[in-house]
C-alpha cells in the first residue's frame, strides 16, 4: 500500500483520528521531528535522543526550515507538473493565493520526506495531503471550483483516501473548543460537495475511499478505521 491521505471539514477530526492512528507501529505520520531524526546516522541518532524533547523539536523545525526547498525540488523532479497547479493559483483562487501557495509547497516537501524516511513495512499517512489541499484551495474560490482531475494528475494518488465526516453541531462545537469560529451550514455544506467530487475523481483515477463517521468513543473510531484498512490489504 502506498500512502494514505485523510479528507474532511475542518473541525470533523482528522488530526484526531489520524494521531492516534499512527501511535500504532504500521502507521507512520512522517512527522518533521521523527522523520528528520530517521535521516541521521545512528550515532547522531542515539545523541539527539538524549536531548529533552522540546530541545529536539526547536531544533527540527530549524533544519526543517534549511531543508524544505531542497525536499521540494527533489519532489518536483518526480512530479514536475505541480509546479503548474502552483502558477494556476493565480488563475483560480480569488483570495489567500500566497497561503495557498504555501500550503502546497508545505504538503509537496512533507510528503516527499515522509516517502524518504518511511520504513517498508510501514504505511505513510498524512492528515492534511494533497486531496485536503485541494479542498484548502477550492475554499479560496468564490464557487468553489478548481480543475480537479488536473491537479490530482499532478500529485502522488493516495492508495488510500479516508474521507472524515461528522454532524454540522458536532463540527462547530470542535471548532469552538479550539477556539476557531463556527461555519455557516452553507460553507459546510459547500465543502461537502467539493469532498463528494474530488473523492469521485479520485475513485475513477485507481483511490480506495473509506468513509469513517467520526462520533463516539475514538478508540471504536480508530478500530473501524484499521479494519477497512485491512481489508484494502487483502
Amino acid at each position: 500500500m502506498t500512502h494514505i491521505e485523510f479528507i474532511g471539514v475542518s473541525g470533523v477530526g482528522k488530526s484526531t483520528i489520524m494521531n492516534n492512528l499512527s501511535k500504532l507501529d504500521k502507521y507512520y505520520d512522517g512527522s518533521k521531528g521523527t522523520a528528520l531524526l530517521r535521516n541521521q546516522s545512528n550515532l547522531i541518532s542515539e545523541l539527539i535522543q538524549l536531548l529533552p524533547y522540546s530541545t529536539w523539536n526547536h531544533l527540527a523545525h530549524i533544519i526543517w526550515g534549511v531543508q524544505k526547498n531542497i525536499y521540494y525540488q527533489n519532489y518536483i523532479k518526480y512530479y514536475p507538473d505541480f509546479e503548474s497547479v502552483i502558477v494556476s493559483i493565480d488563475e483560480y483562487a480569488d483570495f489567500d493565493k500566497n497561503r495557498v501557495s504555501d500550503l502546497l509547497i508545505k504538503t509537496a516537501a512533507e510528503y516527499q520526506l515522509g516517502v524518504t524516511t518511511v520504513r517498508e513495512d510501514e504505511h505513510l499517512v498524512m492528515d492534511e495531503g494533497f486531496c485536503h489541499r485541494a479542498l484548502s484551495m477550492a475554499s479560496r474560490t468564490e464557487n468553489f471550483t478548481i480543475p480537479t482531475k488536473k491537479f490530482l494528475h499532478a500529485t502522488p494518488l493516495p492508495k488510500v483516501l479516508i474521507h472524515v465526516s461528522a454532524p454540522d453541531e458536532v463540527i462547530n462545537q470542535r471548532r469552538r473548543e479550539r477556539g476557531d469560529q463556527p461555519y455557516n451550514l452553507e460553507y459546510i455544506d459547500r465543502n461537502r460537495n467539493f469532498i463528494k467530487k474530488i473523492s469521485e475523481v479520485a475513485t475513477g483515477l485507481g483511490t480506495n475511499v473509506v468513509k469513517i463517521n467520526n462520533v463516539g468513543q475514538i478508540d471504536n473510531v480508530i478500530d473501524e478505521v484499521v479494519e477497512d484498512l485491512l481489508l484494502l490489504e487483502k
